[in-house]
């Protein structure tokens, strides 16, 4: 069965936590959802195809135009 966005969003309710949702791709919804500490991008296809991932972080905060910089390049 595939999954509906809407499974995604009642499990984010369920658990209280804030979300948004974004259309970045003509095929898909991207959900984000942010944690203390993590931040989960899920990934809901037209066809019903789930994908996750998560993004781990001490959550620091840097200050001024140097690291904004450095927190934009490229690897």
């Amino acid at each position: 069965m595939a999954t509906s966005i809407f499974d995604v969003v009642r499990l984010l309710e369920s658990k209280r936590l804030s979300f948004y949702i974004q259309r970045n791709s003509p095929y898909d919804l991207t959900i984000t959802a942010v944690l203390v500490g993590k931040r989960v991008e899920i990934r809901v296809g037209e066809d019903g195809l789930v994908d996750v991932a998560a993004f781990t972080g001490d959550e620091q905060v840097e200050v001024g135009m140097d690291a904004v910089e450095t927190a934009l390049q490229e690897d």
